[in-house]
C-alpha cells in the first residue's frame, strides 16, 4: 500500500539538527543491530540514529516519491550503505523478519489505528528488542498545524502507555521536551487542565495492568469491559491471542484495589464473562 504525504514540513524538520542530535542521544541505548524505521520520510533521522552498532537499517515509507529520495541519498553516499528502502507500511514487512529496534519517529500520530499498528510492529521484534515511539504531546495543544500535516491526535503518558502491546513490557515513558510543555501550560485555562490539577493533588485512581486469560476463550480486544466482584471496574486497552502462551492476553485500566498481581478479574467477551488474572509485566518471559 502506498500513500502521498500531505505535509510539507519534512525539509523544515530535517534542518532541526540540534533537536535531532538531542533526541538521538537519548534514544541511543535502545538501538540494536537490525533497525526498522516506519514512516522514514526523506531519511533525515538516519544520520543521527544510525549508530556504530547498526548492521542493517530498513526504511519503510508509504510515499513513493519520499522513498525514492532516500534511495538517491544512499546512492550518493549521503546515507550509510547498510540502509535499504521499502515502499509501503508495517504490513509490507515479511512476516518472519525480526528487528532489534523498531522506530516510530513523529509517525504514530499520522496513523488512524495506532493500537493495531503497534501490535503489528511488536510482532516484528526480536527477543529483547525495543519498540520506540516519539510523538507530539498533549491533545489540548492540538492546533491547525497538526491538522494540516495529517495528525489524528497528540499523546500524553497515559494515552501512549495505554497502547503498549500486550506482548511488550513498558521500559520507560517520559516527556522529552519538558521545557516546551511547561511553556505551553502558561495559560489561564485549557481543556484538561482541571483533570491534571486533580491528579496532581489527589493522585490517580486507576492503573494500567497486564492480564492473561485463565481459560480458553476468544482473545480480548480494546474496549471490552473488565469485571471484578460482579461489577464493571475497567476497560481493556489492548488485547490479542498470544502464540507463545496459547491464551489471550491484554492490558487495561482498573482501580488500584484490583491492580495487584494474581487479582482475579473477568473480561466480557461476546456477551460472556471469561476468567482472567492480573499478572506482572512482561506477560511473557523467555526462559534463560
Amino acid at each position: 500500500m502506498t500513500h502521498s504525504y500531505i505535509g510539507s514540513e519534512l525539509e523544515l524538520f530535517a534542518a532541526a539538527t540540534n533537536w535531532k542530535a538531542y533526541f538521538s542521544n537519548v534514544l541511543a541505548p535502545f538501538i540494536g543491530a537490525r533497525v526498522l524505521e516506519i514512516g522514514a520520510g526523506i531519511g533525515s533521522n538516519i544520520p543521527f540514529l544510525h549508530t556504530p552498532t547498526v548492521r542493517q537499517w530498513t526504511s519503510v515509507e508509504p510515499d513513493p516519491d519520499l522513498a525514492r529520495r532516500i534511495t538517491e541519498r544512499i546512492t550518493l553516499g549521503e546515507l550509510p550503505q547498510t540502509c535499504r528502502v521499502l515502499v509501503g507500511t508495517i504490513e509490507s514487512i515479511e512476516e518472519t523478519l525480526r528487528f532489534n529496534t523498531v522506530f516510530y519517529i513523529d509517525v504514530l500520530e499520522h496513523i488512524a489505528d495506532d493500537a493495531a499498528e503497534l501490535n503489528c510492529a511488536a510482532g516484528h521484534l526480536a527477543p529483547d528488542g525495543n519498540l520506540v515511539v516519539l510523538a507530539p504531546a498533549h491533545q489540548f495543544l492540538f492546533s491547525e498545524f497538526d491538522a494540516a500535516i495529517g495528525h489524528h491526535r497528540r499523546y500524553n503518558a497515559v494515552s501512549l502507555t495505554a497502547f503498549t502491546p500486550p506482548s511488550c513490557r513498558l521500559r520507560t515513558c517520559f516527556m522529552l521536551d519538558s521545557v516546551g510543555f511547561f511553556v505551553s501550560l502558561d495559560k489561564d485555562e485549557f481543556n484538561g487542565r482541571s483533570v491534571l490539577a486533580d491528579q496532581k493533588a489527589n493522585g490517580v485512581k486507576k492503573k494500567l495492568v497486564a492480564f492473561k486469560m485463565t481459560d480458553k476463550s476468544a482473545p480480548p480486544r480494546p474496549h471490552y469491559p473488565i469485571y471484578a466482584n460482579g461489577a464493571k471496574v475497567g476497560e481493556v486497552t489492548s488485547g490479542t491471542q498470544s502464540p507463545s502462551l496459547g491464551i489471550g492476553i491484554g492490558m487495561g485500566y482498573v482501580p488500584l484495589e484490583f491492580a495487584k498481581p494474581d487479582t482475579k478479574i473477568e473480561i466480557e467477551i461476546r456477551g460472556k464473562h471469561a476468567p482472567a488474572v492480573v499478572v506482572q509485566k512482561p506477560i511473557y518471559q523467555k526462559n534463560p
